[in-house]
């Protein structure tokens, strides 16, 4: 699952009863592993901009054909689309080995939330029986 932190502990996602924000608590109630994951982009005003465009979409349906286009959404394509947005490029290495924009691969097939574990992004917390191999996650033993 994928979602987009708005500050003070809350969240904007996309799940089946559409976009809707979602706190902290109620994101560890809900999911037993979690990985935060963050762009390198140093511009505060474009993080911003990624927050307010989630939040514009907030009522939005969900999106169960995993279409392209911004008028439904599920959860990676919402992330994706607030950071497009916000002019934040997020580029994904694909099976040949080379960079290409989340764009572009979008229009091919549906993103999954380990997509963006190959973009550039950080990872600045990983539940701790996750475990990440060559862009891969499993869960420890």
């Amino acid at each position: 699952h994928s979602l987009i932190y708005a500050g003070n502990e809350d969240f904007v996602h996309a799940k089946a009863e559409g976009v809707q924000p979602i706190t902290l608590t109620e994101l560890i109630e809900q999911y037993d592993n979690l990985m935060v994951l963050r762009s390198y982009s140093r511009s505060d005003e474009k993080l911003k901009n990624a927050v307010k465009y989630a939040k514009k979409q907030m009522g939005k349906p969900y999106d169960f054909e995993f279409t392209y286009g911004d008028d439904k959404f599920y959860c990676t394509k919402l992330v994706f689309a607030s950071y497009r947005e916000a002019q934040i490029k997020l580029k994904i290495r694909n099976n040949s080995g080379s960079r290409e924009l989340f764009s572009d691969l979008l229009k091919r097939e549906p993103l999954h939330p380990l997509d963006f574990m190959k973009a550039n992004v950080r990872t600045v917390y990983k539940s701790p029986n996750l475990v990440i191999e060559n862009n891969e996650v499993s869960m420890s033993r």
